[in-house]
């Protein structure tokens, strides 16, 4: 077949099938951009429910994590009081006449040639060498002779029985442990211990902690949580002459673990709440999805 030719003899522009060519060129990237601009919006929406669920996962694993935080704060708190006050009523009941002779009589012991030893580095911590230790031990075995400590300790016994108290320790105004509900700790020296340093300037210090085994009144437990407080005291009548310090050691591991049913009954509140706020985003993606696809085959139909 010839090509057509114009009058003066040149070929004809072929209209049509440079306009069809254009036009199905242009339809291409047309078709490509509106592609892109879909699957964007469409992944731009995916990004946007991520970034909240994972706000709201945030949220809830804070507020859970607050909410025990709390509890064990004021569990220590409220304890701390009690300690306090449990402190005071040991004080006037047993101070005047039990206490105050038996810690008279046994601060006379004297314990400077322990407390001037040298402590070493170990482990890159400061402790207390062998022969120290061994010089304090020596100085509670004298304290623990003196006919006072075995009546101190009949009226400790008497008196925490059937309560929560696990142990309590007093110290004299050096430091030195004057008196514990476990023997073998008296004599030891607190001097550099930052509760009994806070207790002596009249502030209570109380901490909560986790025990594999624990020497109680009763003998060893065990898994206990304990809280220990070092608190001043003071004598019977006064609020400002101090005369020692208590360490006193009470369980709380029902209380503990009553906190710890609660934050796991609200994590599973949190969990059960994520897992609903997933499921509705899973559905707005499939509902954005379909729409958009369903958009993109319109317009391309058009």
């Amino acid at each position: 077949m010839k090509k057509q030719k114009s009058k003066s003899g040149t070929k004809r522009f072929q209209l049509v099938s440079y306009f069809s060519v254009a036009s199905i060129v242009m339809f291409i990237i047309l078709a490509i951009a509106l592609y892109y601009f879909v699957d964007q919006e469409t992944q731009f929406f995916r990004q946007v429910q991520t970034q909240q669920i994972d706000m709201v996962s945030r949220l809830q694993s804070s507020f859970a994590e607050q909410q025990e935080t709390i509890s064990r704060r004021d569990l220590l708190a409220v304890h701390e009081a009690g300690n306090v006050t449990l402190t005071r009523l040991f004080a006037n009941s047993l101070w005047d006449e039990y206490i105050a002779p038996y810690v008279a009589e046994v601060t006379q012991i004297p314990a400077n040639q322990c407390i001037s030893m040298a402590d070493v580095e170990k482990d890159g911590k400061m402790s207390a060498p062998p022969a120290k230790k061994a010089c304090f031990k020596a100085v509670g075995a004298e304290i623990r002779k003196n006919p006072g400590f075995e009546l101190v300790n009949e009226k400790v016994f008497d008196a925490t029985r059937g309560t929560s108290v696990f142990k309590i320790k007093v110290f004299d105004l050096r430091g030195i442990t004057v008196y514990s509900s476990e023997h073998s700790q008296v004599g030891d020296s607190k001097i550099d211990n930052l509760g009994w340093q806070n207790a002596m300037k009249g502030i209570p210090a109380s901490e909560l902690t986790h025990r594999d085994t624990f020497s109680a009144f009763e003998g060893n437990v065990e898994d206990r949580d304990v809280i220990s407080s070092y608190l001043p005291v003071y004598e019977p009548g006064t609020t400002d002459k101090l005369v020692g310090v208590f360490e006193i050691y009470s369980d709380v591991t029902p209380f503990l673990a009553q906190i710890n049913e609660t934050s796991a009954n609200i994590q599973a509140i949190a969990d059960g709440n994520l897992q609903q706020v997933q499921t509705r985003a899973a559905l707005n993606q499939a509902d954005i999805e379909k729409s958009s696809t369903t958009m993109f085959i319109i317009i391309l139909g058009l």
